[in-house]
């Protein structure tokens, strides 16, 4: 096992499992002379080697442990489990962050000139080519008639304004969630009102939100 592959968890438990043995001392025997060799001083050597093996089978049990549990953290937060084509959770929580960078980016659309609309038309006041994610949209005009968000749509609400006056102007909304493609702000006109080329009162705004 090497150096940089010795995780923080195995450490402590090899220092924990590694606890000191009482010292040996050894018999120093000399020829000819004291001490014998016999059962006391054999037994001796062997209750040192048994304490050497018996530390030494608890640190492979407690290593063997460890093992076991780092498998199961792993599978636990596995490649399988990612999503979003993420390959490792590293690679996964830099992405996610990355991200979060576009919370909050606006895209607009709206006229580069003022329209007069006529009854019965449909009039295509913007259109969005969105990332894939989470967006909310906006419409607004003045000029009379249906206002209607479609495209790659989740949710929309349209608005109606029943403006009969070519003089008086009066505002339309329109709101939608998508996720991303090409969305499109129409107005379906009852022939009253303008389509100003002003982003203030008459176009199409984009928030993501996810």
């Amino acid at each position: 096992m090497s150096e940089e592959n010795v995780s923080l968890p195995v450490a402590q438990a090899l220092a924990s499992a590694f606890e000191k043995i009482e010292a040996y001392v050894p018999t120093e025997y000399v020829d000819n002379s004291e001490p014998d060799i016999d059962a006391e001083h054999l037994n001796h050597a062997e209750r040192g080697i048994m304490r050497v093996t018996n530390l030494l089978n608890a640190a492979v049990d407690v290593i063997q442990g460890q093992e076991s549990r780092l498998a199961d953290a792993e599978t636990k937060i596995g490649t399988a489990a990612l999503t979003g084509g993420m390959t490792d959770l590293s690679s996964g929580v830099n992405s996610l962050y990355s991200n979060l960078g576009y919370l909050g980016e606006i895209r607009e659309a709206y006229l580069s000139t003022a329209i007069t609309p006529q009854s019965g038309q449909t009039y295509t006041i913007g259109s969005l080519s969105l990332e894939t994610g989470k967006w909310l949209l906006f419409g607004a005009t003045l000029a009379g008639g249906d206002l209607i968000i479609d495209g790659n749509i989740i949710s929309r609400l349209n608005g109606r304004n029943a403006n009969i006056n070519s003089w008086y102007e009066s505002s339309i909304y329109a709101f939608a969630v998508s996720n991303g493609g090409i969305v499109n702000l129409k107005l379906s006109s009852n022939g009253f009102g303008t389509l100003h080329a002003d982003k203030t009162y008459c176009g199409l705004t984009a928030v993501r939100i996810g």
